[in-house]
């Protein structure tokens, strides 16, 4: 499903600076996204989880892109799901009135 698949694929090759999205991002990412379903007991995962789903596609399409020479993100970082994480978005509203 494309609500579940492209913001990690999109936060994975952002993040690393892809220059083009390769086939091969496409279908790791569909298998990451069948095998955290299928940990769930589901064809897909829960949708509460899709910042944990998303990061954990984005850590995988960001692999790949290093591994082709695709990425401009240089070096490669040691922890990738951990930097991947740290630059996903969060929603933060200030709070002005009561």
């Amino acid at each position: 499903n494309t609500a579940y698949l492209f913001p990690g694929l999109a936060l994975g090759a952002t993040y690393c600076g892809a220059t083009k999205i390769h086939q091969e991002m496409l279908l790791e990412s569909a298998k990451v996204l069948a095998n955290l379903g299928a940990e769930a007991g589901e064809v897909l995962p829960p949708f509460a989880r899709i910042r944990k789903i998303s990061c954990k596609i984005a850590k995988k399409v960001a692999a790949i892109a290093y591994d082709l020479g695709l990425a401009t993100r240089l070096p490669k970082p040691v922890n990738l799901h951990q930097e991947i994480k740290r630059h996903q978005f969060r929603s933060h509203y200030t709070k002005y009135c009561n």
